[in-house]
């Protein structure tokens, strides 16, 4: 097929979804629509009837419900390629009305830094399955989407390690390679523990298909959320941990972090294990250590006051 008729087909395609300079989304409201909060009012609208004003009320609207902020960046970056795409294949003139529009940063989530006797009074406090989880997810620093793809086959735990080929998320399972990014898709070492966790469980080469972590109901993996409501959040708060924006993602950060302050490891390093695509992504990651920062706050003012009296410091309480 040539190149100009491929475009055409494309075009053709294009105008059949959202007509010719037609509908773009049903949920935009109308300029000057009065309804009631939560109302379902809205009417569908042809590109050229679609304003910055539009868009920021659609977007204000998909806040309101709950988006994340990079869920409305996303989103914002859809609507701004078919605008740029309708113009370019002259369906729509004007001004892209994407344009200069900001998406307002969420809260920041608190993070802490957890302490090995917590990070173990929570793994004891748990039942089995949410146990294994947490030490999968704290020990290889696993997206709990990829703990929750994980199956039986990814394992070769002759060498001690797994392969991340999938994720798990909600209910929707990637095909095999198709992860979150390039980067996501990787080999990891398990390490004396965990391998020995995964052989005490193996169900046999029968089995090798299966899901490592399945729901209560049957074969498939279930919910994080579920897990999250049901089976660990009364646990931590009954323990007196939790905080607002403690899931599991707490304990990916509490590897990346140890990774490198306990293990050694360099950043390019903590950064290919969690399957990161830059090192600023790493660093974002790393939590402060309340007792690191002191002991090196600590440490500068001894060597300040060894250089002043020319003898070792006092203590300083």
């Amino acid at each position: 097929m040539s190149s100009r008729r491929c475009e055409l087909n494309q075009r053709r395609t294009f105008s059949k979804r959202i007509g010719t300079s037609s509908v773009l989304y049903s949920k935009v409201p109308s300029r000057g629509c009065t309804r009631q909060p939560g109302s379902a009012a809205r009417r569908d609208l042809k590109l050229r009837e679609i304003g910055r004003p539009e868009i920021e009320e659609w977007l204000n609207d998909k806040r309101k419900a709950g988006l994340a902020s990079w869920t409305l960046t996303g989103l914002k970056g859809v609507m701004s390629a078919i605008f740029t795409m309708a113009k370019a294949w002259r369906m729509y003139e004007g001004d892209n009305p994407c344009e200069g529009i900001r998406v307002k940063k969420g809260l920041v989530r608190e993070k802490r830094k957890l302490t090995g006797e917590q990070l173990m009074e929570i793994m004891m406090a748990l039942a089995e399955r949410e146990r294994f989880i947490v030490q999968i997810l704290f020990g290889l620093g696993l997206r709990i989407s990829e703990c929750l793809g994980l199956k039986w086959c990814d394992l070769d735990l002759d060498a001690g390690s797994v392969s991340i080929r999938r994720r798990w998320y909600r209910g929707d399972i990637s095909d095999d390679g198709e992860n979150k990014s390039e980067a996501s898709t990787r080999k990891l070492q398990l390490g004396r523990f965990l391998t020995g966790e995964f052989a005490r469980r193996y169900p046999g080469v029968q089995k090798k298909d299966q899901f490592v972590f399945t729901s209560d109901e049957g074969t498939l993996p279930p919910d994080d959320r579920d897990l999250l409501r049901e089976y660990f959040r009364p646990i931590i708060k009954r323990l007196g941990l939790y905080y607002k924006g403690f899931g599991w993602h707490a304990f990916r950060r509490e590897h990346v972090t140890l990774r490198q302050t306990l293990g050694g490891a360099q950043p390019i390093e903590a950064m290919k294990a969690a399957g990161h695509t830059s090192l600023d992504m790493t660093l974002l990651y790393t939590l402060n250590d309340p007792a690191r920062e002191r002991e090196q706050v600590d440490r500068m003012f001894a060597s300040l006051m060894q250089d002043q009296n020319g003898s070792d410091p006092k203590v300083i309480q």
